[in-house]
């Protein structure tokens, strides 16, 4: 999988611009999917979804393995269910992905997304980069990033943010 670089979106109205990755989530028992933009979460220990996706997906969000959590805001409740994350040229396959009633924004946290990539992120050029992992036999990462006519530019400011992407691909062969 080449290195894609992803410019920082803003969701609502008046948010600031953040790390957010167009992915589709799906139910691999039910057959049924959502695209979603979700939040890169470096602070986030496994992925988590709304629970309002829950019945889009035909889960049945109690049905799921229950389990308490630690948050930012304190301990919540956290319902498991069977669940894939996709985004071109990856699928975590089904996993069990928590879905929190007090959550409202789809979250990528490490366990199941994150442990598989080399995550970069440029604020001030507001930019994220991504570039799987591949293991070998002994389970060490392998990986080496592409050059600049292989990335993959998601963006329709592709004049500014191409000139941003090359530096930032400059500065991650260094």
């Amino acid at each position: 999988m080449p290195f894609h670089a992803y410019p920082f979106v803003v969701i609502r109205p008046g948010d600031i611009a953040r790390p957010y990755l167009p992915a589709k989530i799906s139910n691999p028992d039910a057959n049924k999917s959502i695209n979603v933009y979700a939040l890169i979460d470096t602070g986030a220990d496994e992925c988590a979804l709304p629970a309002s996706f829950a019945s889009i997906l035909g889960h049945r969000l109690e049905a799921g393995k229950e389990k308490k959590i630690s948050t930012g805001n304190g301990i919540t409740i956290a319902f498991g269910h069977s669940t894939v994350i996709e985004i071109p040229g990856f699928s975590t396959g089904p996993v069990n992905i928590d879905y929190m009633p007090q959550l409202s924004t789809p979250l990528l946290g490490y366990q199941s997304f994150l442990s598989r990539f080399i995550l970069k992120i440029n604020y001030q050029e507001k930019i994220f980069g991504l570039k799987r992992i591949f293991r070998n036999s002994c389970h060490e990462p392998i990986a080496s990033f592409a050059t600049s006519s292989s990335v993959r530019i998601v963006s329709a400011r592709k004049a500014r943010f191409g000139f941003a992407v090359q530096a930032f691909i400059n500065d991650l062969n260094r």
